[in-house]
Order: structure tokens, then sequence, then C-alpha cells
């Protein structure tokens, strides 16, 4: 990938480079990278934008959410936290103007995740459900499994009655 991204960069091509620096912060996120995968999703974002591709803009923007949260979640802070509300958000955005899609249930766990986190359990939920509801309307069950396996206890989590409790 960094290869692709070095020839596409001295070439000028703009379109192909946009999808590798996605691609890059996918696999940095596969490998729990969290701030090189920031970093190159930021750098897609902004050359998304620039040429208008709304595909890659909203799915970077997902990958970008996952990756401020996991930081937030690791100490980085509640900032980064908030960041992470923002570009998911706007993921949401782009996404539902294209058919529904995997990027699009991906945003809305992410979101019920960082919600979670802010100790939001409306927003949680909420997001939590879309999620779902659009992995079974897509026919994903094997993302709907993972998604009730890991993001479904920190929203349920939320909504105990020991969690309400100072």
């Amino acid at each position: 990938m960094r290869l692709i991204r070095a020839e596409a960069e001295a070439l000028g091509y703009l379109n192909q480079l946009t999808y590798t620096l996605s691609g890059l912060a996918s696999m940095a996120t596969e490998s729990a990278h969290w701030a090189e995968a920031a970093a190159f999703a930021t750098q897609a974002v902004s050359l998304a934008e620039r040429l208008g591709n709304d595909l890659v803009l909203g799915h970077t923007l997902a990958i970008l959410c996952s990756a401020e949260y996991r930081q937030a979640a690791e100490g980085a802070g509640i900032g980064l936290a908030r960041e992470a509300l923002t570009h998911g958000q706007r993921s949401v955005e782009v996404l539902t103007r294209l058919p529904p899609s995997e990027s699009l249930v991906l945003v809305h766990a992410y979101l019920a995740e960082v919600y979670a986190f802010l100790d939001d359990p409306e927003a949680a939920g909420a997001h939590y459900a879309s999620a779902l509801g659009l992995s079974d309307k897509l026919d994903l069950a094997w993302l709907r499994d993972s998604l009730v396996t890991e993001v479904g206890p920190k929203v349920r989590q939320l909504n105990s009655p020991s969690a309400q409790t100072p």
C-alpha cells in the first residue's frame, strides 16, 4: 500500500491516492495503530472532500471516528472522544446520501461505542439499534453477531441498574 501511495503521489493520481490513504487507515486500525490510522484517515478525508468522493469520504470519516475513539478509550482524553463524535456524525450524514452499506452499519456501531464511553445511554442505544437494523436490512448476519458481542455489552451496561448508582 505504501508503494502504491508513493506512486500515486509521484504521478499526481489524486483519486487513487485517496483510496490508498483510506486503505492504509483501515490497515492501521486492524493493527491497532490508532494514531497512524487517524493520520492516514485525515489525509484521505481531505482529498476525498476536494475530489467530491462521498463514498471514500463517508467510509474514511467512520475509520477516523473509530481511531479517535480507541485513542480516547486508551487515555488520550475526552476531547478526542468528542472529535470522534463529530467525525462519526459527519460520516452518517455523508453515507445516508448513498445506498445503505456496511460502512453505515459500522459508523453507527462506532458512534454507539463513543456515546457509551461518554455515558449517554439514549444516544448509544439509538445508534446501536440503527446498526442492528441496518445489518438486518442488508442481510449481514455475521456483522450483526459481531455487534451483539462487541458493542451490545457496552450499551447494555449503561442501562443496567448498577450503572445508574453513583
